[in-house]
């Protein structure tokens, strides 16, 4: 899989996506996340984890991820100020 970000092209090996090759999942900060929360098989991924209770840990903008995801609604999370989460997606 290639994914364009925009500044730079990641090759992806199909077992990246493969929740069962993991013990846990850690979204990093960054700008990153604003993108990958727009890509399906990142998604995918971030939703086999949670609901195979293994343990995902988010930074400041990883949490766009989850929102995304939605694994957000109910939870309190705290990043930087500027991290907009799109309305809905949480609480």
């Amino acid at each position: 899989m290639l994914l364009n970000m925009g500044f730079f092209v990641i090759l992806l090996s199909e077992l990246f996506y493969d929740a069962s090759k993991y013990d846990a999942l850690v979204i990093p900060g960054g700008r990153a996340p604003a993108y990958l929360a727009l890509d399906d098989s990142v998604i995918a991924l971030v939703k086999d984890f949670m609901e195979t209770k293994k343990p995902v840990a988010s930074i400041c903008h990883g949490q766009q991820i989850l929102a995304a995801a939605n694994f957000l609604k109910g939870r309190k999370c705290t990043a930087y100020p500027a991290v907009k989460l799109n309305e809905g997606m949480v609480m």
